[in-house]
């Protein structure tokens, strides 16, 4: 499961399995703290495969969401769901190996953590390019961009297991 805040102070959440009504068979939800209430997201056609991994652009209007397409099949994609009403998925990239966690600088480009080496990636939502945002950073299962300085912090589990700073230059 993921959870995002959204400009509201609402919050997004992408659960495989999560049951509760107002989600139908869905896996995305938004959850208003005040009232307690649920409303979920409906994605119309469902990706196969399973959630993993989700970040909010900066005006909390467009959720991607990374799903392991197989375990079989050894990729993942990222799709764009409309908030807050949902729709049609769009699908914005393929990648190698199983998606970790996902975040958007402020440039609005994503930054996708995966299993693979290099695992640290960058995903141009408007152009579709993806680029490698370290040469050698894999399995990054945490991401978070610093605002000020625009550099990616990472947790790797190769090639050496550890915390690490990546300057947007790479």
């Amino acid at each position: 499961a993921q959870l995002a805040l959204l400009p509201d102070e609402s919050v997004l959440f992408v659960a495989h399995g999560f049951q509760h009504a107002t989600l139908g068979h869905f896996p995305l939800g938004i959850l208003h703290p005040g009232s307690g209430r649920i409303t979920g997201i409906p994605v119309t056609p469902l990706p196969a495969g399973t959630p993993n991994a989700m970040a909010v652009d900066a005006v909390g209007r467009t959720a991607y969401v990374g799903w392991f397409d197989s375990p079989s099949v050894g990729s993942s994609s990222v799709y764009a769901v409309a908030l807050p009403h949902g729709g049609a998925p769009t699908l914005v990239a393929v990648l190698a190996g199983d998606i970790l966690q996902l975040a958007v600088e402020e440039s609005g480009t994503i930054v996708a953590g995966t299993s693979g080496s290099p695992g640290l990636l960058r995903i141009d939502p408007a152009t579709l390019a993806v680029t490698h945002a370290h040469p050698t950073l894999g399995c990054c299962n945490a991401i978070e961009i610093e605002r000020a300085t625009g550099d990616i912090f990472a947790l790797s589990g190769c090639p050496a297991p550890g915390a690490y700073r990546v300057t947007p230059s790479g």
